[in-house]
Order: structure tokens, then sequence, then C-alpha cells
């Protein structure tokens, strides 16, 4: 599976429309975010319309913003609406500075909300951060979202091909018998690759980097870097997937769809 991260420059029904149409006839999925630090159009909305235009959304759905019975209704929607799966999460907390207004719920963590997604007949897939601390507790708790409903566990930026075989092996090791997605930076400028490199455990290599944003033609080798870096963790024993992730290009929209469509079309 080939996993686009689909993220419209603004929170509009025409721009995620427009965006949509750059991914049909090409993407096997797009995965639709929901970002802490801005206003995203509801994910039952987004996914419609993106379904709409003939693209297949894997919606993220997270326990920060909404409470378990906002999150009950958005999982009836989206399994009546058909999309083709949900990534739960339990969502970072926000830092304070950002939307200061704002009240964090959590009612739930990403292990209830898949064992509440799976319940609805959802296809789901979680995260998992092999570096971050508690390191030795994420493959059990892998283990334990494959028990709660997950087929699929997306592995989140900041960890090599030698830190993800090791992964995927300990939450095998652990019974986590679902399939598995690693997350491949994509960018061609220096705002995408600083966005990228402001995620948690995200640490790009500053000299791949460099290699990329010096280059004479940094889309193309941004391009190349991301079909590389995808063609080495497929490699990996148990990883079946990738998610393109990132802004791709922070120049327009059209741009942005144009490279990812470069990186998956070479991969196929």
């Amino acid at each position: 599976m080939v996993l686009c991260d689909f993220r419209p420059p603004e929170p509009t029904i025409a721009n995620a429309r427009a965006l949509a149409r750059r991914y049909s006839g090409w993407a096997d999925t797009v995965l639709l975010g929901e970002h802490h630090e801005r206003v995203d159009l509801p994910n039952t909305v987004l996914a419609e319309l993106v379904l709409d235009e003939g693209v297949k959304p894997w919606v993220t759905v997270t326990c920060r913003d909404r409470n378990s019975v906002a999150l009950e209704a958005d999982l009836a929607a989206l399994a009546e609406l058909g999309v083709a799966g949900v990534h739960c999460v339990t969502g970072d907390v926000r830092a304070p500075h950002v939307r200061p207004n704002s009240t964090p719920v959590f009612d739930l963590d990403s292990v209830r909300l898949t064992s509440l997604a799976h319940s609805f007949g959802l296809s789901v897939s979680v995260a998992e951060s092999p570096c971050a601390e508690p390191v030795d507790q994420r493959p059990k708790r892998t283990a334990d979202k494959y028990r709660a409903g997950a087929s699929w566990c997306i592995v989140n930026l900041g960890v090599d091909t030698a830190e993800l075989a090791d992964f995927v092996a300990a939450a095998r090791h652990e019974g986590a018998l679902l399939r598995f997605a690693a997350c491949v930076p994509v960018f061609t400028d220096a705002v995408g690759a600083g966005r990228l490199d402001l995620l948690p455990g995200a640490s790009l290599d500053e000299a791949e980097v460099a290699a990329v944003l010096g280059a004479i033609d940094p889309v193309q080798a941004g391009v190349d870097h991301a079909v590389r870096m995808a063609r080495a963790v497929l490699a990996v024993d148990g990883v079946d997937g990738v998610n393109l992730s990132g802004p791709a290009s922070t120049t327009s929209f059209e741009e942005r769809a144009a490279i990812m469509r470069a990186v998956s079309e070479q991969l196929r």
C-alpha cells in the first residue's frame, strides 16, 4: 500500500476538492490528517468529498478534541460512507501557546478507539514511534492494538531501517500479527523539510536534507530521495506499505500532488 498524506492548503471545500482531483486515478489511498495547530474540515465532510472525486480516504481520528460520544458518531458516519479505513490515534497534547483557548478531551486512548472503530466493521490502522519512550513497551502496545482490532501499524518518522526491522520483529514476538507501513519523508524545499523536522522524533538527516535542497533540481532530488527511502523500508521483512509523509512542496497544491504521484509511480 502506498498511502499519501492529504492536506488541503486551506480548510475549504473548494480547496479540498481541487486537491482530491489531483490524486484521482493514481493514488492507492490518501491519509486525511487531523492537525493540532490549525482548523480542519470535519473528517466526515472531507471523506465524502474525497470519495466523490474517486479517491479512497484513510481517515485519521484522534481522541484529543472529541469525547467518546462524538467519536462514536464520526465512526458511524465513516462506516456508512465506506472509507478505506480509519487511523486511530490518541493525539498529541498541544503546547500551551497553540490554540490556547481550547481544552483537550481524551475520553479514550488509541487502544479503546481502535476497539470502537473495529466494532463498526472499519479497517483500522494505528501509529507507533519505536524510538519514543517508553521504548521497551512499544512492541507490547502494538500487540495490544492488534488485539483491539487494528490491521495496520503505521510506523512514524524517526527510525532507520535497522530500528524498523528490530521493532517489527519485536512486535511480532509480542503477538502483533498486523501489517506494517513505514512513514517516508517527502520534501523538496526548506519550508517543507522544516515542518517535518518539527514533528516529534522526526529528526531528518541533515546531510540528506542539504543534498536535496542544494541540488540543481531540488524537486527531482526530493522525489529520488523519497523513492530510495521507500524502497529501503519496503525491503524490511513485515513491511507491506509506506506512508508518503509531509508537504512534498510548499509552492502549490498542484506541485505537491505531482511530487506525490511521481514517487508513487516510481515505486510501482
